[in-house]
């Protein structure tokens, strides 16, 4: 895990200035959460770390190296947002996995890694399912778990790292090294 430091992010969409001046930084292994209203800039910030978003202003570093000309595929970070993207055609475990098998990672690697974060999040015995088969809780741990295991070592959360309840999920554990390295 790296460190993270964003310094006076500014993005504005039209007439709306959604980031005036964040900053914040994250050391190896904190967990730091965004809380705040509906539009105060949280899912703004995450994307812009993630790369979804250029900001206008303001910096985004880890481990004191500039990302804002890296490209979001090579950032190595991920986001979990409240709509979960999952693949309806997919099972729950080819969800979980699709981001190791665009990796390359082999079928046994991918099968052994999936079966260990589907135990973490609780979703064992129901690797075979659809999406539209399974909760939108159990949605959210598969969204979750495919963040903890696909293809990140930086994993962002936002509100929704909470369950509709508002209880926590659970940890996404230690699971996203690459392939070869588990």
């Amino acid at each position: 895990m790296a460190t993270v430091e964003i310094t006076e992010l500014r993005k504005k969409y039209d007439d709306f200035l959604a980031l005036d001046g964040v900053s914040l930084s994250a050391g190896s292994g904190e967990l730091v959460t965004l809380l705040g209203p509906s539009g105060c800039g949280k899912s703004t910030t995450l994307r812009c770390l993630a790369g979804f978003l250029d900001p206008d202003g303001g910096d985004i570093r880890v481990e004191g190296e500039s990302i804002l000309r890296t490209p979001s595929n090579r950032r190595d970070f991920g986001v979990v947002f409240q709509n979960y993207a999952l693949f309806p055609h997919m099972t729950v475990a080819e969800n979980i996995g699709y981001g190791l098998k665009l990796r390359r990672c082999s079928k046994s690697e991918i099968a052994t890694r999936v079966y260990d974060v589907m135990k973490l999040v609780r979703l064992d015995g129901l690797r075979d399912r659809l999406p539209r088969e399974i909760s939108g809780g159990q949605q959210q741990r598969v969204a979750l778990a495919r963040r903890a295991d696909g293809d990140g070592r930086h994993r962002p959360r936002g509100a929704d790292f909470r369950g509709r309840a508002g209880r926590p999920i659970g940890a996404a554990g230690r699971l996203g090294q690459p392939c070869g390295d588990a």
